[in-house]
Formats: structure tokens, C-alpha cells, sequence
């Protein structure tokens, strides 16, 4: 009895600590969607915000206008270019994150799983043998 005890006790143990970890990984996979969400607003905010700039600078100027003026809606437009790649950029480098957490949250599922799995078998091994000492000792008595 003290075997399956023992098995319970470090069943209920591993069972913790697991639930403990995927409760983490589930609050970190909350904080990479929440942190993708903010990403994607942003970018989506900055693209159509330098897409009207550029369209109004560029309205602006008529046919055979300044050139300067033409020059600096160019300059204007590159460096805008450049803020949306790098959103762009942070927007994938949190869609990554957000895969590679749901992908561990997935991980610590299955090892849960399994480990449940383990340790039943192990608790119907510890039954048998107690089912077979206690025939054993039943024979030794009669």
C-alpha cells in the first residue's frame, strides 16, 4: 500500500508541476498575442498614415513644379518607407514569438499527457503486484 501511496503522491506532484508550467506558458502565450495584436495595429496605423502623407505631398505638386519640392516628397517617402519595414519587422519578430509559444504551450500539453499516461501504467503495475503478494500470501497461509 505504501508503494501506490507513494505513486500517487509523486503523480499528484509531477501533475502539479506541470499544470503550474503550462499555466505559465499560457500567460506568455497571452502576453506574445496581446503583444502581436499591438504590432499589427501599429503597422496597420503607420502604413495608411504614411500612405496619406504621401499622397497629399505628392497631390501638391503639379505638372512642371518645383523640383525641389519633388525631391524632398522622395526623401520624405523613404524614410516612411523605412518606419513601415521596420514595423514590418517587429510585427513578424512577434508573429514568431507567438508561434514559437503556442508551439511550447502545445509541447507541455503533450508531456502532460504522456507523464498521466506513465504513471497509470505504473499504478496498474503497483496494483498487480499487490494483488499477487496478497495471493501469494494467502497460499502460504492455506
Amino acid at each position: 500500500m505504501s508503494g501506490l501511496g507513494t505513486l500517487r503522491r509523486i503523480r499528484k506532484g509531477a501533475r502539479d508541476v506541470a499544470e503550474e508550467a503550462f499555466a505559465r506558458r499560457l500567460a506568455e502565450l497571452r502576453l506574445a498575442e496581446e503583444l502581436f495584436r499591438r504590432a499589427a495595429a501599429r503597422w496597420e496605423t503607420q502604413r495608411e498614415r504614411c500612405s496619406g502623407r504621401a499622397e497629399a505631398r505628392l497631390s501638391v505638386l503639379e505638372p512642371g513644379g518645383e523640383l525641389e519640392g519633388a525631391v524632398l516628397h522622395v526623401r520624405h517617402e523613404a524614410r516612411l518607407r523605412a518606419e513601415l519595414e521596420a514595423l514590418a519587422f517587429g510585427r513578424e519578430l512577434a508573429r514568431r514569438e507567438l508561434a514559437a509559444r503556442t508551439g511550447r504551450a502545445d509541447q507541455a500539453r503533450s508531456m502532460l499527457e504522456r507523464a498521466e499516461a506513465s504513471l497509470a501504467v505504473l499504478e496498474r503495475l503497483i496494483e498487480r503486484q499487490r494483488v499477487e503478494a496478497r495471493r501469494r500470501m494467502r497460499g502460504r497461509e492455506e
